[in-house]
């Protein structure tokens, strides 16, 4: 239960080299975990994302999810 509940690895660097607020923070958590759902397999890139600001990671991983679940009829 400890493992299952504690932040992943890809959370904890993204949030050290980034800045994010509280609240994107919060967001960007919720947001990281549905798309590990959607792609387990899959690992953020933190090249991806180089210049980007939290806010832009949050939007692309909701672009991510949005777009694949259109594809699934889950929308």
């Amino acid at each position: 239960e400890k493992e299952r509940l504690s932040l992943p690895e890809e959370i904890e660097y993204f949030e050290k080299n980034f800045r994010f607020t509280e609240t994107s923070k919060h967001q960007f958590r919720e947001i990281y975990r549905k798309w590990k759902v959607m792609f387990p397999k899959k690992r953020l890139d933190p090249s991806e994302f180089l210049n980007s600001q939290p806010k832009d990671i949050i939007l692309q991983l909701e672009k991510e999810i949005l777009i694949n679940a259109k594809s699934w009829n889950a929308i």
